[in-house]
């Protein structure tokens, strides 16, 4: 079960049907995540400690919502490096974007760039997070 903070780091649905991951040590993870949006005036910082069971994280655990997949493109993985785009539907409009995540091991780093266009408005929002591995899940 991968109860994942990935789901607070990005907050549009995925879908990637096969893909390679890459590398992480299973374990109780430390995750920080900071969200910068241009209708809110300071970035938002959060952290959370999850348990990740799996030896290896691929886009598809950022999946959110399987009704509403996003389209993804220009999948890369080369080594410890992913690498994507995203086209998402959302209400009166659609969402566009890119995300890196790495991994070392027993931490991890990542983007991502979100546009929505909806309804005749434009938002822009870039997240950054980091994690670190802190021992076995309890």
């Amino acid at each position: 079960m991968k109860n994942l903070f990935w789901v607070a780091v990005l907050i549009l649905p995925l879908n990637l049907s096969a893909a390679e991951g890459v590398s992480m040590t299973p374990g109780q993870w430390e995750m920080t995540m900071t969200m910068n949006m241009s209708m809110m005036p300071n970035p938002q910082t959060k952290t959370e400690s999850v348990c990740i069971e799996d030896p290896e994280f691929t886009p598809e655990d950022f999946n959110l919502e399987q009704d509403t997949p996003c389209d993804l493109s220009e999948i890369d993985v080369d080594g410890d490096t992913m690498s994507w785009s995203v086209e998402c539907p959302a209400p009166g409009g659609s969402m566009n974007g890119s995300w890196v995540f790495t991994s070392h091991g027993d931490t991890v780093e990542g983007t991502g760039e979100m546009t929505a266009e909806m309804g005749g408005m434009s938002m822009e929002m870039d997240r950054a997070w980091e994690g670190r591995h802190v021992g076995d899940c309890d």
